[in-house]
């Protein structure tokens, strides 16, 4: 089976709270998919970028059916807030 790396985008909202953007990009090897990560980082206002393996059909290009598996998140640190109930970016 052949795997592709999906790459989640995190932002941060007006009311502090991290949510996802969705999947913005999709590499073939994942230190393609490092380095767009990092770039997106320092390059973007965003809080963080998480990557993702996920099944893939190289031959038609297309996600296939399977478990997606969090391989790494690139970003800044963030933390539980109970108070906001949501992922924050810790502000030491």
């Amino acid at each position: 089976m052949s795997y592709a790396f999906d790459l989640e985008c995190l932002v941060e909202r007006d009311d502090r709270h991290v949510v996802t953007e969705g999947v913005i990009a999709t590499c073939l090897t994942m230190s393609e998919a490092e380095n767009i990560a990092e770039r997106l980082c320092w390059d973007y206002p965003t809080a963080g970028v998480v990557i993702w393996r996920v099944p893939y059909d190289r031959e038609l290009h297309l996600h296939i059916d399977g478990e997606p598996e969090k391989l790494m998140y690139i970003g800044k640190d963030l933390r539980w807030s109970g108070y906001d109930r949501s992922w924050v970016v810790d502000r030491k």
